[in-house]
């Protein structure tokens, strides 16, 4: 396009758009308009999806994206079609608007057309404003009412429900601005009380072509906001699809901003365009990809050396953005139009509505809450020193609410700029002092995107040696204070000044040149305010030094009276004393201490008596009390009382003991730590001690006038000057007077003891009882008797020995007598004979058992003992003099304990070992368990008591049992048999003691025929001989072979007799004769 052409453009559109304005001024109200109305508003803790009443459904981004893309490209245009009809309707109505809208400008610095993503979000808002009311609407303009409402209604500050996190955040308000908003005074606008404004820069066309474009009004805007005093920021209305054209965008802002200081950061604004769809909606982005696209312009913007920041809704940080990662970067400008918004994430400028504002030629500009949260903190307060030591001082100040650190500052008397000693956290820091002036101040601060914000600076103070220092007090009396400090090098003299209490101000009381002065003519336990400084000379002319810090000093109290001893203990001292009569704060204890030689703390109180402990037990001690009280510079103690001299409780004395004769006893101690004198209280035994004596001494005579007991204690004290201080009490011990000794002898003699006995010894509270043995040098003590004892046995002794024997007394006082030694024989020892030996059982039936021994030597008789179980002893069965004895009613399969023992003529008998003995076991029943053709395997119940069992077998030809096997077990088996042949078995249990092994009777006879039997056929009736028979069969007639058949048979003793003979006949005959199968 042509310049001229380009300026003919402009001049229709610049006509059109007042045409516009004017017509939308005669009919719209001065009512900002808001996108949604609550009617209240939680605080927020509520998630950003949450807080946007229009959002789309809450799915998560990253699922929703694939219906995102469609919604955008598919459902949206047909939704438009409503809307854009609406809006050609609303431009049809304005011929003017229609030819604003007909326009299409290119180029960077053109006026905005179509292309531009504002226009319909313009359009759409003078639809809504013309047509719609809201919660903040004010009544349409008439004659009562002017156009434009004050700035507080016009935005509805005192609608807007904030969130409690901004309750004491400080506000401001202002606008934002394009190209629409049409011709603005400033300077009005700002006496609406609007303080910031955030300008469009530009943006990219959202056609396909995306052309890049300058808003018209741009720099018009930032000359008169700057002119105006506003804080300005700018935003730039974003189509790009790139983080190419990100950057690009970036650049394009930079060219136009450089130069120029920002207030506000540089806003990158993407976002749907109303009522059309451009290019960004259509190109199908992800979340992540818009992110980089946001980031990419946001960075290039920092790259060049200004703040950026996003402009977004809550619809567009909860689903289309990722919130997480823009807010952790760049500040959020929140679009949210609601009184209250419920968006949780961080933000601190807010466009809330839409409004007319005074000064703005459209009817509508967008309006914005600005939330400080990053204004500077406050200087800090009272920033001064505390008391100075040597050459440093210390400087301090109050905290500020909010810092984060403070940096202190310094500077030299010719300095143009202060050098920082470092950040820090504390509230002070120690500086060390010069003898050249320099000066200090602090500022606090907090840190704002990596960069510190300082408050103002406190009050400087100016800082030297030249200040006296070490100021105090060197001496004090009730009534006087001698000043002193430390000089100051080059001064010619000090001025002293002291406060005066009712004017509040300081009179200089002295001027010298000496380091100290005596202040006089004061009250008793009173505080008083001074300060001093110093006054140097140069070139003939005196120069006044900076005052010191002021010191608050105190004379002294009153001495304090009264002061007396109340209670003890081992270490432990009370005291108590006269209040004194001044305000004081309290009371020291002073202790002397001996090694030291000085006088110590002992305690600090406020009240007039306390208690000293942690003492010594058993020392002097001596006591003096001060008052004290505090003033603002030092703790100020009072005139020290006399002295008070007592002593601690001491131990009782120890080792106490009596020595007596028949007319007096000496009673005798060791001392106790401390003790210097003692009290002795005595009595006769039963009565209650009186003082009979003092003395330093550590033992004492008690002269008696008769002979018996008495009581005895002594009682210590320490005697501080003429006062006595007393200890524990000794134990009580006894003395006696007139002691005897025991008269002894011997009342009886046995084997192996001696009695002994004798006379009550009168006082003797127990006896001894000694005893010397044959060829001993010396006694040993048997027994310890009680006083009402009078014999004793001596046990243990040798038969037929000679010992002799002895008696003690023991006395209260802790004394003895010993009786005359007497002697005495035991008796003889008897003959004693051996224990039976040899015992074992003979004979055993069912019910009785006969027990033989051998015959014991020297024995006469002999006891048969049986044990009871039921008592648990062993009792006598019977006296024999034969050594055999027979036990009679026991019971079969019971076991028996029995002991024989030895009787002599004279003397001891001795007992045999245990025995056990049990009668005659039961038979066991005897049967088979199975067999094959040369074994058998027998069984049996087990019998009581009996642990092992023998195997006995028939042998035929001897007609005898034989034993063939002994077992454990209750079965056997038998091997080796004969096939086909007859056995006869039958066994015995056996019950085994230390007496004698007891066989029980034979079991039954058990008749085997083993496997594999064979049978001869049977004979005719006809045979009458055994020889018949076997000639009718052919059977081998021969003797040696009918004994054959015999013991096959089991015919018992086969000797070739008639009857065998017979026998054997009848068996062939039943055919039942067995054939021998060896």
């Amino acid at each position: 396009m042509r310049a001229d052409e380009r300026m003919i453009s402009m001049n229709i559109k610049r006509a059109a758009v007042s045409a516009l304005i004017a017509l939308l001024m005669s009919v719209h109200t001065a009512a900002p308009a808001f996108a949604d109305n609550d009617a209240a508003c939680p605080n927020a803790g509520v998630s950003a999806a949450a807080a946007e009443e229009n959002s789309v459904e809450d799915t998560p981004t990253a699922e929703r994206e694939p219906e995102l893309k469609k919604t955008f490209t598919e459902t949206v245009p047909r939704e438009i079609l409503s809307a854009k009809a609406a809006e050609e309707r609303f431009i049809e109505s304005s011929p003017e608007l229609k030819k604003l809208g007909e326009y299409v400008f290119e180029g960077d610095t053109v006026p905005c057309s179509e292309n531009d993503p504002s226009y319909h979000k313009y359009v759409d808002r003078l639809m809504n404003g013309l047509t719609e009311g809201s919660e903040l609407a004010a009544p349409v303009a008439s004659a009562a009412l002017p156009m434009y409402l004050p700035m507080s209604a016009l935005y509805g500050a005192d609608k807007l429900v904030h969130q409690d996190r901004f309750a004491n955040v400080p506000k401001s308000y202002g606008i934002d601005v394009c190209y629409f908003q049409g011709n603005i005074d400033w300077e009005k606008v700002k006496a609406q009380g609007v303080s910031f404004c955030i300008l469009r820069a530009g943006y990219r066309g959202y056609g396909k072509a995306g052309t890049l474009v300058l808003d018209d009004k741009f720099l018009e805007y930032l000359k008169g906001a700057k002119a105006a005093g506003l804080e300005v920021g700018v935003y730039f209305y974003t189509q790009a699809i790139t983080v190419a054209e990100a950057k690009e965008e970036a650049d394009f802002v930079y060219k136009y901003i450089k130069g120029w200081e920002l207030d506000l950061p540089v806003y990158f604004d993407m976002e749907t365009v109303e009522n059309a769809v451009g290019r960004l909606d259509s190109a199908g982005l992800t979340t992540e990809q818009k992110t980089d696209i946001v980031e990419a312009f946001c960075d290039r913007i920092a790259e060049h050396g200004y703040r950026s920041g996003v402009y977004s809704n809550p619809q567009w940080m909860t689903y289309y953005l990722n919130a997480k990662r823009l807010q952790a970067k760049y500040p959020l400008w929140l679009a949210n139009y609601t009184t209250c918004t419920k968006f949780a994430g961080n933000f601190d400028i807010w466009q809330y509505a839409a409004g007319r504002v005074e000064g703005v030629s459209s009817p509508l500009a967008d309006l914005n809450v600005r939330y400080h949260l990053y204004t500077a903190p406050a200087a800090p307060a009272n920033f001064g020193t505390a008391a100075e030591i040597s050459d440093k001082v210390t400087l301090c100040w109050d905290a500020v609410p909010g810092a984060e650190g403070y940096e202190v500052f310094k500077r030299g008397n010719s300095d143009t700029t202060a050098v920082s000693l470092g950040a820090q956290k504390a509230l002070t820091r120690s500086i060390d002092l010069t003898a050249d002036n320099y000066y200090y101040y602090v500022m606090s601060y907090i840190t704002v995107n990596g960069k510190r914000m300082y408050s103002e600076p406190s009050e400087e103070l100016a800082l030297s040696k030249f200040v006296p220092t070490a100021f105090g007090c060197s001496e004090r009396t009730t009534t006087s204070l001698t000043l002193s400090w430390t000089g100051v090098e080059n001064a010619v003299s000090y001025s002293v000044g002291m406060l005066n209490s009712e004017t509040g101000s300081f009179t200089v009381i002295a001027n010298t040149s000496e380091t100290s002065w005596t202040v006089t003519g004061l009250e008793p336990a009173a505080a008083y305010t001074f300060k001093i400084r110093a006054l140097t000379e140069s070139n003939g002319k005196v120069y006044y030094k900076r005052y010191s810090p002021e010191v608050v000093l105190g004379t002294q109290d009153n001495k304090i009276t009264g002061l007396k001893f109340v209670t003890k203990t081992a270490d432990s001292v009370s005291i108590k004393w006269n209040a004194s009569a001044a305000e004081i704060a309290g009371y020291q204890v002073l202790r002397y201490d001996e090694a030291r030689q000085v006088y110590v703390s002992a305690g600090m109180t406020n009240q007039t008596e306390f208690t000293v402990g942690g003492l010594k037990e058993g020392t002097a001690q001596k006591f003096r009390v001060r008052s004290f009280y505090r003033t603002a510079s030092e703790l100020v103690y009072g005139v020290e009382s006399g002295v008070l001299n007592c002593a601690t409780k001491c131990a009782a004395p120890t080792n106490v003991k009596t020595v007596s004769t028949d007319t007096n006893y000496t009673v005798s101690w060791t001392a106790p730590a401390g003790a210097n004198g003692y009290m002795v209280y005595a009595a006769a035994y039963g009565s209650k001690p009186v003082q009979v004596g003092e003395t330093t001494e550590l033992k004492y005579t008690v002269p008696v006038t008769a002979k018996g007991m008495y009581s005895v204690y002594v009682r210590p004290y320490i005697k501080c000057g003429n006062t006595r201080y007393y200890g524990v009490s000794s134990a009580t011990v006894t003395a006696v007077c007139g002691k005897t000794a025991p008269t002894v002898k011997i009342a009886s003699a046995a084997q192996t003891t001696l009695t002994a006995s004798w006379n009550t010894v009168p006082y003797a509270t127990g006896y001894e009882a000694y005893i010397k043995a044959p060829g001993s040098a010396s006694f040993i003590r048997r027994g310890t008797l009680s006083a009402s004892a009078v014999k004793y046995i001596f046990t243990g002794l040798t038969a037929g020995s000679a010992y002799s024997v002895k008696v003690k007394a023991i006395f209260p006082d802790g004394t003895f007598l010993y009786s005359t030694a007497v002697s005495g024989n035991t008796a003889a020892q008897p003959k004693t004979v051996d224990a039976p030996t040899g015992i074992k059982a003979t004979t055993a039936t069912d019910s009785t058992v006969t027990v033989v021994w051998k015959k014991v030597t020297d024995a006469v008789k002999y006891r048969a003992y049986l044990y009871n179980e039921t008592t648990k002893t062993y009792r006598l069965q019977n006296t024999v003099t034969d050594t055999k004895y027979t036990f009679t009613g026991l019971v079969s399969g019971k076991m028996y304990k029995i002991k024989i023992l030895a009787v002599p003529a004279g003397g001891s008998s001795k007992a045999s070992a245990v025995y056990e003995i049990t009668p005659k076991p039961v038979a066991p029943k005897l049967g088979l368990a199975s067999k094959t053709e040369t074994t058998a395997t027998l069984k049996w119940d087990a019998a009581p008591l009996c642990s092992k069992y023998y195997i006995y077998l028939l042998d035929p030809l001897e007609n005898t049992f034989k034993k063939i096997a002994t077992t454990t077990s209750t079965t056997y088996t038998v091997k080796k048999l004969k096939v086909g042949t007859r056995n006869i078995f039958k066994i015995k249990a056996v019950a085994v003691t230390n007496a004698a092994n007891f066989n029980s009777l034979f079991s039954s006879q058990l008749s085997v025929l083993t496997r594999g039997i064979k049978y001869y056929p049977a004979c005719s009736d006809q045979c009458r001989t055994l020889y018949d028979g076997f000639g009718e069969l052919g059977i081998e007639k021969t003797y040696a072979f009918q004994e054959k058949i015999a013991i096959a048979n089991a015919i018992k003793g086969y000797e070739g007799t008639a009857e065998q003979n017979l026998a054997m006949l009848a068996t062939l005959k039943k055919g039942k004769l067995i054939v021998p199968q060896d």
